[in-house]
């Protein structure tokens, strides 16, 4: 009896091991790409779930949200271009990448102090620019020899205006050729100047400072002091306009040195653009003077638009000498400042830049030192 026992049940051993059957399956839940799977014999049942795929985002690429697996790639971002006041942004997604773009007066390192209203600066500067040397000694020239015409220096006014028609000239008896080193050792002579000149400009400007007795390169301490800075939509001598606002600085410079007068060179520019970017336009005087047409409209750009009615309009005018008590003698210069400007704009930027800088552009403000003086009118 116990042999037959035994005998049946390695006959059903045999079956099972014929069938590869369980007599409990452990199954594993269908996954995206097998399907519901005994892990003891293998056994499966029923179908793959498939993939639940996420569309593709500007930083993903396309991915299952039950078992990450990816396809593709992602789709990058569609960046706006930045801006002095925003980064660039993505169209899409809304997400911000970098930072807004640095102002023109940061990246550029400019030198010079910025003014608080009712604090008083000292404010150094030439008398004049050599170019107005230059400019008075010509004119003397053009009536002593009889020349006419504009002359951008002695060079050009001797070589051109005075000998532009014979080929020599005598010095010491002896004739030479007309050149710029034969005219400098000329006129170096006959004005007893010594040195290495580079030009004959250079031999006047000696000349007649030595001569004449003048310091060329003299200069004056002022004080100046901005007294008033407002801003608003409209008074009775401001008309409004819709997305715009007044500014108005009033600023006092303070001259005592009645023997060698006063002189100041002022300017507005933009704290965020390089000149080249939409600086201001060529005056009268020389290469380069600032717009101060009080009629005249101009464009400012901020914040993706273009306003093309701003204003700068300039009042000017001065106590003349006065003498005190103690005959100590002093001029007072007020100038007003009216800008016209976008609503928010502080891109604003007035500055008193030394006197020798009359005439030449501002180059992405690289005239400016420690002795420029600006005010940002925010």
């Amino acid at each position: 009896m116990r042999k037959k026992i035994v005998t049946g049940m390695l006959a059903v051993s045999l079956v099972f091991m014929m069938t590869g059957c369980c007599l409990s399956h452990d199954w594993q839940e269908a996954t995206c790409t097998e399907p519901k799977t005994c892990s003891k014999c293998g056994e499966t049942e029923g179908e793959v779930s498939g993939h639940t795929w996420e569309e593709a985002t500007c930083t993903a690429p396309k991915t299952c949200s039950v078992c990450g697996e990816t396809e593709g790639e992602a789709l990058g971002h569609a960046l706006s271009e930045a801006t002095y006041w925003e980064a660039a942004a993505c169209s899409v997604c809304g997400e911000t990448v970098g930072d807004v773009l640095a102002p023109a007066f940061e990246e550029l390192g400019v030198k010079g102090q910025f003014m608080e209203v009712g604090e008083t600066y000292d404010y150094s500067t030439a008398l004049h620019t050599r170019q107005e040397y230059i400019d008075m000694i010509l004119d003397d020239f053009k009536e002593r020899f009889g020349v006419e015409g504009d002359y951008a220096d002695f060079t050009d006014f001797f070589m051109e205006g005075v000998y532009g028609d014979v080929d020599s000239f005598e010095i010491d008896g002896e004739m030479v050729a007309v050149t710029e080193e034969n005219l400098m050792r000329q006129f170096s002579e006959g004005f007893g100047v010594t040195g290495n000149f580079e030009n004959l400009t250079e031999v006047f400007l000696t000349a007649f400072e030595k001569n004449a007795g003048i310091d060329l390169d003299a200069r004056i301490t002022a004080r100046a002091t901005v007294t008033d800075y407002q801003v608003f939509d409209s008074d009775e001598t401001h008309e409004g306009k819709e997305g715009y606002e007044w500014k108005t600085v009033e600023m006092q410079i303070e001259y005592d040195t009645p023997d060698e007068g006063g002189n100041v060179f002022y300017g507005y520019d933009s704290y965020y653009i390089k000149d080249e970017e939409g600086g201001q336009g060529d005056g009268e005087y020389g290469e380069y003077e600032p717009d101060w047409d009080n009629e005249a409209t101009h464009t400012v750009s901020w914040k993706g638009q273009d306003y093309t009615e701003c204003r700068a309009i300039l009042t000017e005018s001065n106590t003349g000498w006065v003498e005190d008590a103690e005959g100590n003698s002093s001029l007072t210069c007020t100038l007003k400042f009216d800008f016209l400007y976008p609503k928010g704009y502080d891109g604003g930027l007035l500055y008193l830049s030394d006197y020798k800088n009359r005439g030449v552009r501002p180059d992405n403000f690289a005239n400016t030192d420690e002795n420029t003086l600006f005010f940002r009118l925010q």
